[in-house]
């Protein structure tokens, strides 16, 4: 792997993580001395992830990460309610029942594992599922492009989620439970209930998000 790739995983790790924080300034110096990794290409991880919106470079001020403000969540939900509708109505048409039955044993499973646990590794793992379940009809619509930039996105959920401390056993339960309503409507062939699922799903995220 190379530096600068190393450098923009550990970054956006970090960010994830919490260890770099939403709206923070820091020199290029200082993350030099944090990851251990030279200028030159901690400069060009830097230039990706600005391309990418996680960071803004401001002259005479350092590196900024993003901020995680009303403007900017209610912004990232809302393009991903409008990717995944089309996504869902697509794979309503497509999805065999074996995939499904799939989904939902693996989300059933990981309910009645959760339950009031807040062991990090296991919310991690639903997480996991959680996005695997979304990229999985993503995915299904075959459109490259479509598919950066929902990965783009969901790097900018991901940065909200840590932000507020969403990612909760309370949290995921009930994300398994909505998505299982959306794999009933899947199972019906109902495009239209399955779209308006995920919507509902997907408000209901930036609900949590603005703590309303």
């Amino acid at each position: 792997m190379r530096l600068s790739d190393r450098a923009y995983e550990d970054l956006k790790q970090r960010l994830f993580g919490g260890d770099l924080a939403p709206g923070q300034f820091v020199s290029q110096r200082e993350l030099v001395e944090l990851t251990g990794i030279p200028l030159a290409p901690m400069r060009e991880a830097l230039k990706q992830l600005e391309s990418e919106g996680l960071v803004r470079i401001v002259p005479q001020r350092g590196i900024q990460f993003v901020e995680t403000n009303l403007t900017f969540i209610r912004s990232v939900f809302q393009l991903r309610i409008i990717f995944e509708k089309s996504a869902v109505t697509l794979f309503a048409e497509v999805a065999q029942p074996e995939e499904l039955d799939a989904l939902s044993d693996a989300h059933r499973e990981m309910r009645s594992r959760l339950k009031d646990h807040q062991d990090p590794d296991l919310l991690r793992e639903a997480q996991s599922l959680d996005f695997h379940f979304h990229r999985t009809m993503i995915n299904r619509m075959q459109n490259p492009i479509l598919e950066k930039l929902y990965a783009q996105n969901m790097d900018r959920i991901t940065v909200v989620r840590a932000s507020f401390g969403l990612l909760t056993a309370a949290s995921m339960c009930k994300a398994m439970d909505e998505h299982l309503e959306i794999i009933s409507a899947l199972r019906e062939r109902s495009a239209s209930r399955a779209a308006d699922k995920m919507e509902e799903h997907l408000s209901m995220g930036l609900r949590r998000a603005l703590g309303v």
